[in-house]
């Protein structure tokens, strides 16, 4: 399913090749620190907003969802590692088949 409001969904070669590097190579240090702080900084912008907790309300109360979650949302950021990352691209790859959501570099 494609959602154009939110971003755009590819499968092409070039994306699963990037994944694909991640089983051979490590994800490099510098490459997993950006990574953190960008979700780390979205995540402090979002909890000044009514709709990013009303969001989080209606996970818990409606979904059941673990509020820790996002209650620690940057604790569970800053303990992904490199082995999390090479495990992850395993798992997508398992079948040769996944979708994936691109953003460009700023």
């Amino acid at each position: 399913m494609e959602h154009n409001y939110c971003c755009r969904w590819y499968h092409n070669q070039n994306i699963t090749a990037e994944v694909a590097g991640y089983l051979k190579d490590d994800v490099s240090q510098e490459d997993l620190i950006r990574f953190k702080k960008a979700l780390i900084e979205q995540y402090k912008e979002g909890v000044k907003s009514n709709g990013t907790w009303l969001h989080e309300l209606q996970q818990v109360y409606f979904w059941g969802h673990d509020k820790r979650n996002f209650l620690n949302y940057e604790a569970l950021v800053n303990a992904v590692t490199t082995e999390d990352i090479k495990a992850t691209a395993k798992m997508l790859l398992a079948n040769n088949q996944f979708k994936a959501a691109t953003f460009p570099k700023q």
